[in-house]
């Protein structure tokens, strides 16, 4: 009779534990559909702050807490707040479904905010990755050596592409044309553009590969010029009019020569970021596409 009793009670105990988890599982799911809820309707600031808040809890499980460490960091990511999405998915942890995938977006975040080492470690330190393995992973490890500007790297890591990924083969081939393209930048002086400029005016923009520019530099001053002959000649060099004259063609002049020195970089700058642009578009459509989120 005692046995049996004793039975019952433990029965009974079991049964509350398994409504109490089960309320308490429904509720941790009501809460990530208003936690949706609110960033469909593009209420970040109340999303991220009522994530936060149920962080904290200290009765959700492990499970539960990574399910909202994945939520969080995909918030902040949608809205290119990198860092933000760095340290969410940072702290999903390795039991986690999500692991895998959190890192990987983990390490294109990194990228995005070129901290190539941190996030070639992050690629590296995954055991699995989802849909395509190795090849995935190498394929992200290549365009973060593209953005480092690391081309030997990349030799090496891009000959296991196989270009038969239905994720990712059209990439992988882009991939190649990128640091064809990277290989193929000129490297231009500055100095010589200065130099150029001096003999012509304007020359050193075109050189610089600013075209546009080189030819709005030369028509003023070379009219500056005229001008300051003409007064030279009719009024002589010490003329308030020569001094005039040739003191504004000398800063326009001035001008021209440090703005052809300066072009040369902003124009090499130009030509990186836009190659950098078309990497990290690259490596981010195929790491939508696996992890579903378009």
């Amino acid at each position: 009779m005692k046995i049996r009793c004793f039975v019952i009670m433990i029965s009974f105990f079991l049964s509350i534990a398994d409504t109490s988890k089960a309320q308490q599982n429904q509720t941790f799911h009501n809460q990530m559909q208003f936690a949706g809820y609110l960033f469909k309707n593009n209420l970040l600031y109340d999303c991220t702050t009522f994530i936060k808040t149920q962080i904290t809890d200290p009765s959700l499980s492990s499970d539960q807490k990574d399910s909202l460490f994945y939520f969080a960091g995909n918030v902040f990511y949608k809205e290119e707040l990198y860092d933000s999405a760095i340290f969410y998915f940072n702290n999903v942890s390795n039991k986690s479904e999500k692991f895998e995938e959190s890192a990987l977006f983990s390490a294109y975040s990194l990228a995005v905010n070129s901290k190539f080492d941190e996030s070639i470690k992050k690629i590296t330190s995954i055991k699995t990755a989802p849909a395509s393995g190795q090849e995935f992973r190498n394929f992200q490890l290549s365009g973060v050596y593209l953005l480092s500007r690391d081309t030997s790297n990349f030799r090496i890591i891009s000959k296991d592409f196989t270009f038969n990924q239905n994720y990712f083969s059209s990439e992988e081939k882009k991939m190649f044309q990128l640091a064809t393209d990277i290989k193929k930048l000129k490297h231009k002086s500055g100095l010589l553009a200065g130099m150029m400029s001096a003999v012509v005016p304007g020359l050193g923009k075109i050189y610089a590969g600013k075209p546009k520019q080189g030819i709005t530099s030369f028509l003023p001053v070379i009219l500056l010029s005229v001008q300051a002959l003409e007064a030279y000649s009719k009024a002589g060099l010490k003329s308030p009019r020569f001094i005039l004259s040739a003191g504004i063609f000398s800063v326009f002049y001035i001008a021209d020569i440090w703005g052809s020195i300066l072009s040369v970089s902003v124009k090499r700058n130009e030509i990186n970021n836009e190659i950098n642009n078309q990497i990290l578009f690259n490596m981010r459509i195929p790491l939508h596409r696996i992890s579903g989120k378009i």
